[in-house]
Formats: C-alpha cells, structure tokens, sequence
C-alpha cells in the first residue's frame, strides 16, 4: 500500500460521511435532539480532516494550499468574529454559540471555513458528493412525508402531521435546506443523454422534495423556492440557449409536476385543492392575528413576531454598533432593549436567542464590523460562481449549485442558519471551485514518499496525539449533555439522588457550563426543602448541606454567565425554595430580581414573579406595585390580574378587585373559573 495515499483517503471517505450522514443524526438521549448532535459531528469530523491534512503536509513535506478568491474574505470573516469574540458580554458562550445547539459560535465557524480549504484543497472528485447529498435528501425527505401521514405523530408534541421537520428538528430549517438542493434533479434531467431509468429517479426525487417542502408549511422556504426560480431559469436563458431551447420539453413536465403539486397538496399561502372542494374558499383562521397578539388565545403571525424581534435588534446594534454585543449572544443583550410591544405576541414569554434574521444576527452580535465582513463573503461568492458558470464547461450543474446558494440568502432573511444549511453555506463554494479543478486535472504518475525524517516524525506524532485528544474532548463534551439531561429529567421527576448523581458527572465533564450548575443548585434546593420537612437531627444536618450546595452552585452559575437572565430567574427560584426552609432567602430572591428587572425593563414575567415574593413576605404594597408592572407591560396578563384582584379584596377594596375580573372576563377569558368563581363570592 502507498502510505503516501492514506490522508487522501481519510479526508476523502471522512467528507463522504459528512455530505451523507450530518443531515440524518438524530440521537434522543441529549438536551438537544438535532443540532447538538450534528454540531458535535462537524467538530469531530473537522478535527480527523485536518490531522489527516497536515499529515499529508507532513509526509509530502509541502503545503498544498490553492490560490482561490474566496480566501482573504472567509479570513477576514474570520477575524471579525475573533474580535467580536474578544470583546464579547460572554465569551464562553461567544466562543461554543449558544447551549445547546453549539452551532454558530466562533469555533464553528473556524471548523466550517477549515472543512472549505480542506474541500477544495483535496478532493479531486466532488461530484460524488452531489450524489451523496440527494441520497441524503431523499432519505430525510422520505421521512418527512412519511411524517406527514402521521408515522411517528405519536412521539411529538408538535403537530407533525401538520408541518414536517424530518431529522432537522424545525419545520422551518427543514424547508431551507431542501431548498439548497431541490433544483439539482432538474440539472440533471437537462443533461443531454438521461437514460429512463435515470429519468424516473431524478423524478422521484423531486416529487419527494418537493412534496416534503410543501409539507413543512414554511413560508419562508417556499418564498426562497419561488424566489430562485426566476434567476435559475434566466442563468439557463444566458448561459445554456442551446440546451435551453434544446430540453425545454423536459422542464415543461417539471413545472407541471410542481403545479399540480401545489394544486393538490396546497402551499402555506394557499389551501389545498381537496380541502378547497370539500370546505369551500376558506375565511380567516380567528387564531391567527394579523396584527400583534391581545389575547392568550390569539397566535401573532410570523411577520408580526420578526418585526418585533428585529427592531430590537436594531436597538441592540445601536448599543454595540462596532463589533456587537458578541458571537451568538443575541439570547443576553435582546432582553436589555426588548421592546414593550413584545409582550403583545402570543410568544411573548419566549426565549429569544437569534433574531430570526440571518443578517441582523450578524449585525446586533457582530456589528457593522461582522455584517460587513459577512456581505463581503456572499458578495465574492456571487461573483465567483457567475465567473465560474461563465467559463466552465459544465455550466449547467454550477448553475444548479448556484441556485442553492441563493436560495440560502433568501432564507436567512427569514430566519437563521442551522448546521446542515452553515455546511452548505461554505461547501457549495467549495463544490464549485473543486469542478473547476477536476477538468483541469491531468493524470500523473504515482507519487514517490519522501523519506521520514526525525523532525517528521515527531510532527506526525503530534498530529496524532492532538487529535485523540480532542477527539476525546468532543466525546466528554457529548458525554456531559448526557449526563446533564438525564440528570434534569430524573430530577423533575423527583428522583433526586440519580438526578444529582448524573448532574455532578456533567459538571465534572463540563465544569464551566453555567447551566449544569444552574440545574444542580435547583434539584438541590429541593432536595433541601424536602429534608427540611423531616423532623430529625439527621434530616436538619442533610438540609443544611444541601442549601449550601445550592447557594454555592447558583453562585457559580452567575460567576460563570453573568448577562443571561434565564440565570438570574433561576437564582431567584432557587432562594424561593430555600425561603420555605428559612423566609430570609425571600430578600435574596428579591435582590436578584430586582437586578433582573434592570437587565430586562419589559419582561413582565420577572415583575410578576418579583409580586410573588414580595406577597410570600406580607409587603402587599410591593406586590400590588409589581403585579401593576407587569399588567402594564402585557395588559392581557390572566394570571397578575387574578392576583391583582386578590390583594384587592385583601385589602378591602372590591370595586378595584371587579374591575381586574370583569376585564379578564370581557377582554380575555370569558370563561375564566377562577374569575367567575372569586367575582361570585365578592358580588
């Protein structure tokens, strides 16, 4: 065997892995089911691609690194997430993204720039990787509509027979990557010589993607499909007229399949043709508002929701118009400009940690600085695919990977990007720029191994002692989240000492992740007021240990992420509980939340919960003053009225306590029992 081979070999059957397998993993013993896993995967993965490139370096003692325009911007994109990173609110978070996805932090991006220049540095036959996707696609689609007719509806919260998200995790993200490669069949059906049976599998795979598409119901996915149709069919006109005109017969059956598609299975614009027959022209869904949420009942359309979230990223940008408030800590410095209008949505109490805007996550994290840099990179990536069409022999399946590329842009505007799309992002660039390499190569003769040297040794030994190292690094990051959501999961079902147990076990794997502290300080809190209960001098010595636990863990927790205020609500619960062991934790609670309210003014939820605790001391003044807050940032907020109404009644003013019922009755839940019940005895 010619050792000399084997890094090509490595890298080459490693991207086949990568292009195949990252979009199907799926593993439901995480926190995370879907992008975790397929983060960890392109960490893994990226790590055994460039120890087997530097071994290849190393053996041929000569660095193969191609000139190619897209270099010097995906370096310079590169160091502006490095300084955004620097200067970042959070590093931690900054440098692994966000927990628990991990994806879109500054190591990511290195990983997915270092899987570009290893692509288009050494695979001499990138074609096959195409294949490899479809396979892949038609895999992850085929599950999609099988999804559809209800295959695995029983596992789901989610109304998946409704809107499909396969093994991607979101309807959404599913939507955006099928549109990265739903055009490549009809490439391949212009191909000149496409034997039947070819024929008939192209089809298939299109009547698969695009039925999945359609069964997502994302309107953002099918906005970037019609969106890239127009400039796929004009690239075919400009660069293709003879094949244009020559196989029009052969986009005349697509464009008709993809009609009566939509016709009959309908759009998420548009209902379907059965339900159309049956039910007649459909009137407005009374749960879905056209204008931001006023009641509970009432779903805010996905327009009215990104409006709200991308003015306040705006507002973020304008605080940290530079470099941003860091890599992929969108979910910390929203909530410090978190308009009042958000609590307005039906998803007001919901975490927000991207902007649902590609480009105004780039510019609220990253600044004008990261946005810039980013534009830079799309924009040489334009330029460089239409001098590639312009001057390749094989036009026709750039222009289809063209096509894709685009349909990402269109996309991310919509939302955001997932690992499997991130992937795309940087490889369809690269797919392109290595065809253009395999026509020019020629063959030569077999490659003589220099002689190993001393020096080489050692620097091969080093490789490889660095990659098991942190391939080993990877395995106990995944090993911790295991450990870490079973221990959550044991936990809240009050099986406290397996919960613990399997909680310290992350920590000792992950020591710096503030929400595995987090996590252990609240199951040791109730551990704490369970013991308190025990009317034993062993039951008093475990409740103390286990209140010292807690408060020390929380105390980590904030040490470690000081800007994300889910930490500070969980402090504050954590010292509810201790309260109930000793009524001095309520001042701690107090303390926490008030400095809550200052990293987040419009969050009702922390008002609210602060009217708790002052209400548990018995200053009704507080509470009452708190419960109002929160009714002024969200006026349709049932629970702080029915609250409100209480107090009322306590401190025997009815007439108010009626006017916070009646409004719940008459502008929110008309059959409220709780309201019904208290207004009954008041009257």
């Amino acid at each position: 065997m010619n050792w000399s081979k084997a890094p090509d070999k490595i890298i080459e059957y490693i991207f086949y892995l990568l292009f195949f397998l990252l979009p199907l993993i799926i593993i439901p013993y995480n926190y995370e089911l879907f992008e975790f896993n397929k983060m960890l995967f392109v960490y893994a993965t990226t790590v055994l691609i460039v120890g087997a490139w530097l071994t290849k370096i190393g053996l041929q003692k000569q660095i193969n690194f191609r000139k190619n325009s897209l270099n010097v911007p995906i370096v310079i994109f590169l160091i502006s997430q490095l300084i955004s990173t620097i200067l970042s609110i959070d590093i931690h978070t900054s440098i692994w993204g966000y927990y628990s996805r991990s994806h879109g932090g500054l190591v990511s991006s290195f990983c997915y720039a270092l899987l570009f220049w290893a692509f288009t540095n050494n695979i001499k036959k990138p074609r096959r990787y195409i294949f490899l996707l479809l396979a892949s696609g038609f895999l992850v689609t085929l599950y999609g509509v099988l999804e559809h007719f209800g295959i695995d509806a029983k596992y789901w919260v989610q109304d998946v027979r409704n809107r499909v998200f396969s093994t991607l995790g979101q309807p959404n993200w599913l939507g955006a990557w099928i549109n990265i490669f739903i055009i490549l069949p009809v490439i391949y059906l212009l191909k000149e010589k496409v034997s039947t049976i070819k024929k008939a599998i192209l089809y298939l795979l299109l009547l698969v993607f695009y039925s999945c598409l359609l069964f997502t119901g994302s309107r953002s996915a099918f906005i970037g499909f019609i969106s890239v149709i127009g400039p796929f069919l004009t690239m075919l006109f400009l660069f293709q007229k003879k094949l244009f005109g020559k196989n029009f017969k052969q986009l005349a059956p697509v464009g008709l399949l993809i009609l009566f598609f939509s016709l009959f299975f309908g759009t998420p614009f548009t209902p379907s043709l059965p339900k159309l027959i049956i039910e007649g022209p459909g009137k407005p869904n009374p749960l879905v508002s056209s204008k931001p949420s006023t009641a509970p009942l009432l779903i805010s359309s996905s327009w009215d929701i990104r409006k709200v979230v991308w003015k306040g990223a705006l507002d973020v940008w304008k605080h940290w118009p530079i470099f941003g408030s860091g890599v992929e800590t969108f979910a910390y410095s929203y909530y410090n400009f978190r308009t009042r209008e958000h609590n307005d949505l039906s998803e007001w109490d919901f975490l927000y940690n991207k902007a649902h805007n590609e480009y105004l996550n780039f510019l609220a994290t990253t600044g004008v600085v990261g946005l810039g840099s980013y534009l830079i990179l799309i924009t040489t990536t334009i330029f460089i695919f239409l001098k590639l069409i312009k001057n390749s022999q094989d036009k026709l399946l750039l222009i289809g990977l063209f096509s894709g590329y685009l349909s990402i842009l269109v996309t991310n505007f919509f939302g955001f990007s997932v690992v499997p799309v991130a992937f795309l992002f940087f490889l369809f660039p690269a797919l392109a720029i290595s065809l253009t390499y395999e026509s020019k190569q020629t063959k030569t003769e077999a490659e003589v191994l220099p002689k190993v040297g001393v020096l080489q040794l050692i620097l091969l030994t080093v490789i490889l002692i660095m990659s098991i190292r942190l391939i080993n690094s990877i395995f106990s990051f995944w090993q911790a989240d295991f450990y870490f959501n079973r221990g959550k999961k044991y936990s809240e079902a009050n099986y406290f000492s397996s919960g613990l147990d399997d909680l310290y076990k992350a920590i000792n794997l992950s020591p710096r992740e503030a929400l595995f502290h987090a996590e252990l300080a609240e199951a040791a809190s109730r551990v704490a007021v369970v013991y308190s209960q025990a009317d034993s001098s062993e039951s008093a010595k475990l409740s103390k240990e286990f209140t010292d636990l807690a408060t020390n863990q929380i105390t980590v927790t904030l040490s470690l992420n000081s800007v994300h205020i889910n930490f500070y609500k969980k402090a504050a619960g954590v010292f509810m509980y201790l309260g109930m062991i000793d009524p001095a934790y309520f001042q701690r609670a107090i303390d926490i939340l008030l400095q809550t309210t200052q990293m987040a003014p419009t969050d009702a939820r922390t008002f609210y919960t602060l009217g708790l605790v002052y209400q548990a001391v018995d200053d009704l003044k507080a509470a009452l003053e708190n419960y109002q807050k929160a009714v002024d940032l969200r006026p349709h907020y049932t629970s702080a009225r029915l609250k409100l109404a209480n107090i009322y009644i306590e401190l025997e003013k009815n007439q108010k306590a009626k006017e916070q019922l009646t409004y719940i009755l008459e502008r929110i839940e008309p059959q409220n029992k709780e309201a019904l019940e208290i207004l009954k005895e008041i009257d």
